[in-house]
């Protein structure tokens, strides 16, 4: 990151250099998750949550050395969201739309082991959204994990975007009749595993391992005119649309939330402490979708 102001940093959450998009077909343009909007760690393990690693560990594509008899382990690859954590990432300036079959793939990383016998998996619930705040999950049963991610290994030699052979666990948009959304939450439930009645139970299980999210059926927002200008303790804020603003820390907790019809207006950070912050900007005809990480310093 790179100072602007000795106050204030804009920076952006997406790494270019780990994203690598390849039409499957023409109106699509396939996609490792670039942004992450929330992360909530939970309690226990936390390999890969530190700023050395995160977030560039779960944003792109899967670990290419992961096999499924070869976990990826390096906090270069993954971040542990431990007991209870939960993540919510997007897909910067693109939405995901249900297209012809499965249309994302959560990656963990889940492997066999020959000697047990066994897969480990350390399972989460996955729910989608289309503005941030209404999340809805996909259908999941806590016994047999069916509908869960973190079920599956990777094949990390095979094609990321082809779900019959890279390994994690698709999702189909058509299955809970949602027909696009711009988030993807993962929320850890792996100490359903700790149960010794549990038909997986593990006693050393320690929690969802993120790798990656791929979004196969992925189109670019419809654009409109939005610009943000930073100063030292506000944002000017200059649209021709109208807009809900909303101000969240880095960990999902909303700060504010504000109306403003279609001019150039002043957000005040005034009264906010230190810290990442996030502003998001959505068009009240639900026509665009811009998100704006900065930092407050002392």
């Amino acid at each position: 990151m790179r100072k602007n102001t000795p106050f204030l940093i804009k920076f952006t959450l997406f790494f270019s250099s780990f994203l690598l998009a390849i039409p499957l077909q023409s109106q699509y343009a396939p996609s490792g998750a670039d942004e992450v909007m929330s992360f909530l760690p939970g309690i226990g393990q936390n390999t890969g949550q530190s700023s050395e690693y995160f977030p560039r560990n779960v944003l792109g594509l899967p670990d290419t050395t992961a096999q499924y008899e070869l976990p990826a382990t390096s906090p270069e690859e993954i971040c542990s969201l431990g007991f209870g954590g939960e993540i919510t990432l997007s897909f910067h300036g693109k939405i995901l739309v249900d297209g012809p079959g499965k249309d994302f793939t959560v990656f963990e990383n889940a492997f066999y082991s020959p000697d047990f016998k066994k897969i480990f998996l350390e399972p989460a619930i996955v729910s989608v959204s289309k503005d941030g705040r209404t999340f809805i999950p996909f259908p999941y049963d806590t016994q047999s994990l069916k509908g869960c991610a973190g079920i599956t290994p990777i094949n990390g030699d095979k094609n990321p975007f082809n779900p019959s052979e890279s390994g994690g666990d698709s999702f189909d948009l058509a299955d809970i009749g949602i027909d696009s959304v711009r988030y993807i939450r993962i929320k850890d439930i792996s100490s359903v595993l700790l149960n010794r009645t549990h038909p997986f139970y593990d006693p050393i299980a320690t929690g969802f391992d993120l790798d990656a999210v791929v979004g196969l059926h992925l189109i670019a927002s419809p654009s409109t005119s939005i610009s943000v200008t930073f100063s030292q303790h506000s944002a000017s804020i200059h649209t021709d649309k109208d807009l809900e603003v909303s101000c969240y820390s880095l960990t999902g907790q909303l700060y504010s939330q504000q109306f403003f019809s279609r001019q150039s207006t002043h957000y005040s950070f005034e009264e906010m402490p230190a810290g990442v912050f996030v502003l998001v900007l959505s068009a009240e005809d639900k026509s665009s979708h811009s998100t704006f990480p900065f930092v407050l310093c002392p």
